[in-house]
Order: C-alpha cells, then sequence, then structure tokens
C-alpha cells in the first residue's frame, strides 16, 4: 500500500530537484517526504527515484491531506477558542482584582475615617470626664459650703435654744426675788413673739414687750418703758421709718458742730459744746462731772481727738491699755472689765442705703462707770438720736447701764431695716435676669454683673458688722444676772439683762437672715438667696448669649449659601465683561447669550445644592 501511494504521489507530482528547499512527498512508512534538511523524496535509499503511483492512490492520498488539513484547523479554532476564553478569563479576572483593588482603597480610607472617628470621641470623652471631673469638685466644694452653713445654724439654733433657757431662768429668779420681797408688782409684761413674712418671703421674727400698768418699786425706780423704737413687722410692712440723723439734729435745734454733748439725769437736759475743753470752760473734767452723778450722767464725744481722749483716761482713771485700743481704733468687739468701769467696744454703722458710706463700720466705745457712762463715736455723723429721743420722753431716773443698753439697742435696732434695701436689691436682680431678651442681653450684662457685686459686698459688709456683737451682748447679760443674783442692784440689773436678752434675740435673727441671704438652709428656703440669684442671672445671661450666638450663626449661615451662589456667576460675568477680545464676542444672534446663561443657571443651582447639603451635614455632625 505505501508503495502505491508512493507511486501515485511521484505521478501526480513532478519530483522536485535534489537539494532545493522545497518539501518532497513521501510516504510515512518509507521515510516521508525530505525539507529543508537536503531536499529529494526520501526513500529506504536516498536520492533514489520513488516509483510513480496510481491515480486512484492520489486521490486516496489528497484525501487523506484534506481531512489532516481539516483536522488540523479545527484543532487551530479550538485552540484559538480556547484562547480566546482565557483571554476574556484574564481580563475578568483583571477586572476583578481592580475591582478588588479599589474596595481595598475603600476599606483603608472608611479606616482611616472610623480611626479619626476614634480619635475625637476620645478626645470628646476626655472632656467630657474632664468636665464630670470639674462638676464633681464644684459639687464638693458646694457640699462642704452647705455643711459648713448647716453647722452654724445648729450653732446658732443652740445659742438661741440657750438664751431663752437662760432667759425663762431669769424670769422664774425675778419672780421669785419679788414674792421675796412682799412688794405687789400689778406691772404685767406681756411678750409677744411675732414671726411675719415678707412680701419678698423674708422671714423673721421679732420681740416686742408691751407695758399695761406700772407702780414703782421699793428704791422709786420704775421699770424702764417698752422698746417703742423696736421695728415690728406686720404683713411685711414696717410700723415706722428709719430715723435720720438730720431730722433728729433739727428737732433739737443744734447744729452739726456740737460734738460734745452732756446729759444729766438730774437736769434732764443735754449741754452742748464744739469740743471738751469748750464744754469743761476750764473746770477740771472730773470735777464737773461729780457735779453731774446725781443720779447719773452721760457723757457723748463724736470723732474724740487724742489730746480729749488722754484728758478723759486721766480724770476718770481709765487704764492705759483702754486708752491705747481707744487711739489705735480697735475694731475687735469685745467686753473689758476693770475695777472701776467695764469698757465695751462695739461697731455701728450706717443705715441709710443711699448714702456713700452705708454699712461702713463705725468704732463706739462705752465706758461703763458707776455713775455715768462715756461714749466715744468714731462715725463723723449726729450721734445716737434715738437714745436722745427716748430720753426726752422718759419720765424715771435711769442708770449707767440703762445707758449701755439704749446705746447698743439703738445700734442693732438698725440692722432689721437695713437689711431690707439688700433684700428688695437680690429680688430686683432675679426679676431682671428672669426678664432678660437677647436684645438686651449684651447691653445689660455689665450692669447686672456689677449690681450682683454690690449685693455680694452688702452681704458681706452686713456679715461683717454682726461680728461678735451677739457675744458681747450674751457676756453683759450674764454679768447684770450675776449682779442680780447677788442683790445689787437687782431690780435694774434684771431688766437690764432682759433687755440684752432681747437685743440678742435680734443679733440672733440678723444673724440667721444674713444666712438665708446667702446660701438657703431650709429646703424650700423661703428667701431669695444671693447664691441662688446669682445662678439665675449668669445662667439667664448664657442662654441669652447663646441664643445671640445661634442667630448669628444662622445669619453667617445663609450668607455663606448666598455668597456661594453668587460667586461662581461673578467669576463668570467678569470673565465675559472684560476689556478684551472673548468668545463670541463677534457672533450676531443670543446664542451665546442664552448659553452663558444657562451656564450661570446651573453653577448657581449646584452651589445652593452643594452649600445647602454641606450646611446640613454641618448641622447633623
Amino acid at each position: 500500500m505505501s508503495n502505491n501511494m508512493t507511486e501515485a504521489t511521484a505521478v501526480a507530482q513532478p519530483v522536485p530537484q535534489a537539494g532545493s528547499g522545497d518539501a518532497g512527498v513521501g510516504s510515512h512508512l518509507n521515510g516521508g517526504v525530505g525539507g529543508d534538511n537536503g531536499g529529494g523524496v526520501g526513500t529506504n535509499e536516498p536520492h533514489a527515484p520513488s516509483a510513480p503511483i496510481s491515480g486512484k492512490e492520489a486521490k486516496t492520498y489528497t484525501k487523506l491531506l484534506e481531512r489532516e488539513g481539516k483536522n488540523d484547523d479545527k484543532e487551530l479554532s479550538s485552540a484559538l477558542k480556547s484562547a480566546a476564553s482565557e483571554e476574556k478569563a484574564m481580563r475578568k479576572a483583571q477586572k476583578a482584582e481592580a475591582q478588588s483593588i479599589k474596595r481595598h482603597q475603600k476599606a483603608v480610607k472608611e479606616e482611616h475615617k472610623a480611626s479619626k472617628a476614634l480619635i475625637r470621641a476620645k478626645e470628646a470623652q476626655e472632656k467630657a470626664a474632664a468636665a464630670l471631673q470639674k462638676a464633681k469638685e464644684e459639687m464638693d466644694i458646694k457640699k462642704n459650703h452647705t455643711s459648713s452653713v448647716t453647722k452654724s445654724y445648729d450653732n446658732v439654733k443652740a445659742k438661741i435654744d440657750e438664751h431663752r433657757n437662760a432667759k425663762i431662768a431669769n424670769d422664774k429668779d425675778r419672780a421669785r426675788r419679788q414674792a421675796s420681797m412682799g412688794h405687789t408688782h400689778d406691772s404685767k409684761w406681756l411678750r409677744v413673739q411675732v414671726s411675719s413674712t415678707h412680701q419678698s418671703t423674708q422671714a423673721m421674727s421679732t420681740s416686742l414687750r408691751l407695758l399695761c400698768r406700772g407702780q414703782a418699786s421699793p428704791r422709786g425706780w420704775r421699770s424702764p418703758p417698752p422698746l417703742s423704737t423696736r421695728l415690728l413687722r406686720v404683713g411685711g410692712a414696717p410700723r415706722r421709718a428709719l430715723q435720720t440723723a438730720g431730722a433728729a439734729a433739727g428737732a433739737a435745734g443744734v447744729g452739726d458742730d456740737a460734738r460734745v454733748a452732756l446729759y444729766s439725769m438730774g437736769q434732764r437736759a443735754f449741754t452742748r459744746a464744739g469740743s471738751l475743753q469748750a464744754l469743761t470752760s476750764g473746770r477740771p473734767l472730773d470735777q464737773l462731772l461729780a457735779d453731774q452723778s446725781s443720779p447719773a450722767w452721760w457723757l457723748s464725744i463724736r470723732q474724740p481727738t487724742e489730746t480729749e481722749t488722754k484728758a478723759l483716761g486721766a480724770a476718770l482713771s481709765v487704764h492705759p491699755l483702754t486708752t491705747e485700743d481707744i487711739l489705735a481704733g480697735e475694731t475687735r468687739e469685745k467686753l473689758d472689765i476693770f475695777d472701776n468701769y467695764s469698757f465695751i467696744s462695739y461697731r455701728a454703722f450706717d443705715p441709710n442705703p443711699s448714702s456713700a458710706t452705708y454699712l461702713v463700720a463705725a468704732n463706739m466705745y462705752l465706758l461703763v462707770f458707776a455713775r455715768g457712762i462715756v461714749s466715744l463715736h468714731a462715725s463723723p455723723a449726729r450721734g445716737p438720736v434715738g437714745v436722745e429721743r427716748r430720753l426726752e420722753r422718759i419720765k424715771k431716773a435711769v442708770s449707767p447701764q440703762w445707758f449701755a443698753y439704749a446705746l447698743i439697742d439703738d445700734v442693732t435696732d438698725a440692722f432689721v431695716p437695713a437689711l431690707g434695701p439688700i433684700q428688695t436689691r437680690i429680688e430686683t436682680l432675679d426679676s431682671d435676669a428672669h426678664s432678660l431678651s437677647s436684645a438686651e442681653a449684651a447691653a445689660i450684662e455689665a450692669p447686672l454683673l456689677r449690681d450682683m457685686g454690690g449685693a455680694r459686698r452688702d452681704v458681706v459688709r452686713a456679715r461683717r458688722l454682726l461680728g461678735q456683737k451677739a457675744d458681747v451682748v450674751k457676756a453683759l447679760a450674764k454679768r447684770h444676772g450675776a449682779r442680780s443674783a447677788q442683790a445689787q442692784d437687782s431690780a435694774h440689773a434684771s431688766e437690764v439683762a432682759l433687755h440684752l436678752s432681747d437685743i440678742e434675740d435680734h443679733l440672733v435673727t440678723a444673724a440667721q437672715d444674713i444666712a438665708h441671704m446667702e446660701v438657703p438652709i431650709f429646703l424650700p428656703s423661703p428667701w431669695e438667696t444671693l447664691a441662688h440669684v446669682e445662678s439665675n442671672c449668669l445662667a439667664a445671661m448664657n442662654t441669652q448669649m447663646a441664643r445671640a450666638s445661634q442667630e448669628s450663626n444662622e445669619a453667617i449661615s445663609k450668607l455663606t449659601v448666598l455668597s456661594t451662589v453668587l460667586l461662581p456667576l461673578n467669576v463668570i460675568t467678569g470673565l465675559w465683561g472684560m476689556n478684551v477680545v472673548v468668545p463670541g464676542q463677534g457672533a450676531e444672534g443670543l446664542h451665546w447669550f442664552g448659553g452663558l446663561a444657562a451656564l450661570m443657571a446651573v453653577v448657581a443651582s449646584s452651589g445652593y445644592w452643594w452649600a445647602t447639603r454641606f450646611m446640613r451635614r454641618r448641622r447633623r455632625a
């Protein structure tokens, strides 16, 4: 079969020349056809001529070649298809890889955003922790302050109970002594404890003793009249107004240049002069006072000089320590007991709210002797006018101890009306803070803060003025109570001790009122406290300022949106409005104008959309 095919090939095709580059045809069994390796027809015997094949074999062989070509074409097409499919798969893989890279980059960006958000959250947490710590510290400070105020209130309450018990014991002791003396005492003292509430929820308690009918004691001395100058509040309205020094001086008919005044119980009149030397008229002071010693005298000196103080000390045998305290202006309130006199340091003040020296302390020194009393006043104003008026109305002899009580009572009586303007000022501040509007916030902030500072200053002054007054009065009451127990001027001493106890009650009440002004002790407190008003004022101002800031932020946001819309339009109109050649300058028709108008409309819409979207995001954040 192979020989026939070889022969057929040889017949069908011309035999190539030996050594040519063309491929020869040969049988697979006989070695095939020689190609580039030498050319010619390959046989078992090299370079031997092949035998001719028949036509049938040539056709058969041609069909085989065609089949092989078709098979090769099929394989090639399948290989191309597979290569194309692989190429598509590779492209899909590349796209998937690119998408995965994009997702990775997006994830990295999200991770960065999350880390930034975490950092901001940590910072916010740290700020919140710091604010919480600060709030805890402020709360601790307030708790400590409240506890200290509560302790002080407990101490004051204990003192009140102690004074009440002592007063009850003194009343019982006086009744027992009167019964033992066999004296029928028809006079009755009605002690009424009045508790009233001020219109501004001011809580205070005062005491009033009303003398119904009196009879002279065995010594011819009658009990002092009721405290006519005591302020009794009924329904929050004062029964009398505060007496002014100018009115009293006008009523007495004496000028302000009379610094020295001497009152004699025997003559029941004042002798006034501009100085101590003018009062004595060359006579020794001790001799002048000895002539006035029946039954008692009162020497009042306003703004004494150093010479006058030393002259008093030498004439009345005053201890050098007392003279030194007076000359040095000793401000500590105290009671010193010496052999021949008692020295009382008691601070007075100016109760007039319209005065520049309102609630400014002025020292008052009392030298209480057996037959008289010396009062030294550091204030340039007229002396104790209330005591002078009481002496004009009184019809009985009084002791030097009564003069001391009256002078102390005159100073103490001014405390209650002096606290009224402070409370009114606090209420005004509270109402101003609640009625504050955003338009008035900036204008009223400085005056409101200044008024709060003034109210705080007045409260501090009032608290300092109280000082040790209650202790001094308590010591005086104990001293007179001891004298009453020893039957030394028992009637005088017991009555003065009772009056001093009443003064102490008023001082304790004033201390409670001032404590209520600063911090509420009772919950709920009836007082508009200064701390509460200050917090309300500051909160109202902060609220109004925050509201004004929010309104300004909203206005700025609207201006931002407007500028975002108009700025690109200004750029476009500015570019096409320059004095140079611009596109469309020579074109006819409205095409360029319509295009620019449409462009400006698109830019304006885009800017408005972007600005509003940005502002919404900012508000949410």
